[in-house]
């Protein structure tokens, strides 16, 4: 324990607490990112950058336009480092340098359009606010949300928009108390 001015502090304990937080950070991001990529990859046609699926990692949670694309359609672009191939289709390789022998790759933009009218938040933004980004998705509005599909769908279960837009509630929540504390 740790008293300053009267208080007593247990430092072990909040020690504890903050790494219990980061874990379960870390497993509501990564779980957020594989809904996310599967949102996108159904989307996905392949053709635009050459990836037949878009990996897990390159949803960001945070990120409000990512979620406004995933929930009402837009475009999604990222960045992501794709082989080089000579004239006859073989792989470029570095013949010097401290890279010698691997291959060479460069970067491309990846983009990939969900159709408003396909995306999974469709025709529920009633009482949502929009802005440049798209709508507005505080926390207030991700509830207005979460009631409006589930009066629409007679509730919800333990997967789907509803619970996607629970979960990150509780990712923003997460992200703050450690940030904050």
């Amino acid at each position: 324990f740790c008293e300053y001015n009267g208080m007593r502090f247990d430092i072990d304990r909040a020690a504890d607490e903050a790494m219990r937080m980061a874990q379960q950070h870390d497993k509501l991001e990564s779980e957020l990112q594989v809904y996310m990529s599967k949102e996108i990859n159904r989307h996905n046609n392949g053709l635009s950058c050459g990836l037949a699926w878009v990996p897990s990692t390159m949803g960001n949670p945070g990120s409000v336009k990512q979620l406004n694309t995933i929930l009402f359609g837009g475009t999604f672009k990222h960045m992501h480092r794709v082989t080089v191939f000579d004239d006859t289709g073989a792989p470029v390789t570095y013949k010097s340098g401290v890279n010698k022998g691997a291959l060479k790759t460069k970067k491309m933009e990846c983009t990939i359009t969900i159709d408003k009218n396909d995306a999974v938040c469709k025709g529920y933004t009633s009482g949502l606010v929009s802005n440049k980004l798209g709508y507005v998705l505080d926390d207030s509005a991700c509830k207005t949300l979460i009631k409006n599909m589930d009066i629409a769908l007679g509730g919800h279960a333990p997967y789907g928009p509803p619970a996607f837009l629970e979960d990150i509630l509780k990712y923003r929540k997460l992200s703050k108390d450690l940030n904050t504390y």
